[in-house]
């Protein structure tokens, strides 16, 4: 029993030998598996080390690259938006570019048109110029035609013929008959005409203006044509007579009876005269200046007459505006001399501005001087002087 007490003493203190040497063992196998560890924890530190080192140089590149990245997306975002504000800006472009295209096609057209009208304008232009030289001439050839009829006739006009015997011997006769003692006798002159020339009344269908030459041509005219011989004969005594002291002498009827010789033979037998009148003196010759006056007679919706006699004035008139200057001067009837009354008085002579004044009964509208025609139409007085003028204006102003 002791034996076996021992025994397991010794067995015990085996096992506890083995025991302290298993852990001895333990501890010799832990120390070198802990230096293992701590060798391979160092190592890992260190690599994780390296790691934070290379994560943090990573972070590093990283926020670098963000920062890259932010700063590209920005430039990015402000690309994009100077891209859009292009893309704007040439949409604005291109619709301008249309507007543009429109409004080019819009000149084109413009331009066409133009030009088309251009091409019109100078053919208006050349019709224009026909016609203002076809106006300036006729213009022309009319004032001719008036300064022309402004004295008579020589009596070479006639020459070889039974009227210019004629003629020659009136115009004899009326220097030798009719101006005596210091008178020109104007009814001794109509009285010539007609017995000499021999000059008649003809009544004309056309009214028209005949020259000088036909109307003795053709042995008489109508009232205007009357007119326009008296005005040439007496301009022609007015040079011819001009240091001569003479007076132009009508004949008007007279209340008190008497009479009015306007013409004697030549030995003063017989003589020429019309009953119960009296001489009318009109004005002196060297002052006088004769016109052709026309003047309405009768006036309805049907007819309009007129009748054309010689008023003597001393004014001047060579323009529109010198014609009140004819106010008071005195008229006589050429076919037979007599004395017609005075212009204010018997006669009125239209005004600018009278509208429709060539209506009334005695209104004057037309007066002819040696160089122009005037006319009253449509409230104001016209004539060929101004119109001539006129054209010859816009001639050289845009024709030249």
């Amino acid at each position: 029993m002791i034996m076996n007490l021992k025994n397991k003493k010794n067995l015990l203190l085996i096992f506890s030998s083995f025991v302290i040497l298993l852990l001895f063992i333990a501890s010799i196998y832990l120390l070198f598996t802990n230096a293992s560890l701590s060798k391979e924890l160092s190592s890992t530190k260190s690599a994780l080390v390296q790691k934070e080192v290379e994560n943090t140089n990573l972070n590093r590149s990283l926020r670098a690259s963000m920062e890259l990245a932010e700063s590209k997306s920005a430039q990015l975002k402000a690309t994009q938006e100077e891209l859009a504000q292009i893309g704007k800006e040439l949409e604005e472009s291109q619709a301008k570019l249309e507007n543009t295209r429109e409004q080019l096609q819009n000149v084109s057209g413009e331009l066409n048109q133009t030009a088309a009208s251009l091409e019109q304008t100078k053919k208006t232009s050349a019709e224009l110029k026909t016609e203002l030289t076809d106006m300036t001439s006729s213009l022309s050839d009319r004032i001719n035609w008036l300064k022309n009829n402004a004295n008579m006739p020589s009596p070479s006009y006639f020459s070889d013929s039974i009227r210019g015997l004629q003629y020659s011997a009136f115009l004899n006769d009326a220097k030798h008959k009719c101006i005596v003692d210091g008178v020109v006798k104007l009814p001794c002159i109509s009285y010539l005409m007609a017995r000499n020339i021999p000059y008649a009344y003809l009544s004309e269908s056309d009214d028209k203006l005949s020259s000088l030459v036909e109307s003795i041509q053709g042995g008489g005219g109508d009232c205007e044509d009357y007119s326009l011989f008296f005005k040439a004969l007496i301009n022609d005594y007015k040079s011819e007579f001009k240091n001569q002291e003479l007076s132009l002498e009508t004949v008007t009827p007279s209340s008190s009876g008497g009479s009015y010789t306007f013409m004697t033979t030549v030995d003063g037998d017989g003589y020429w005269y019309y009953p119960n009148s009296k001489p009318q003196s009109i004005g002196v010759l060297g002052n006088a200046n004769p016109y052709v006056i026309c003047y309405t007679t009768t006036y309805t919706s049907n007819l309009f007459e007129g009748h054309c006699i010689v008023t003597i004035s001393n004014a001047n008139v060579t323009n529109i505006s010198d014609l009140p200057l004819l106010d008071s001067s005195l008229l006589f009837e050429p076919q037979n001399g007599f004395y017609k009354g005075k212009i204010g008085q018997d006669l009125h002579l239209c005004s600018n501005g009278e509208m429709y004044c060539e209506t009334g009964i005695n209104s004057a509208w037309l007066v002819m001087s040696d160089d122009d025609l005037y006319m009253f139409q449509d409230g104001k007085w016209k004539s060929f002087g101004t119109y001539n003028k006129v054209a010859m204006s816009l001639k050289e102003k845009y024709l030249s």
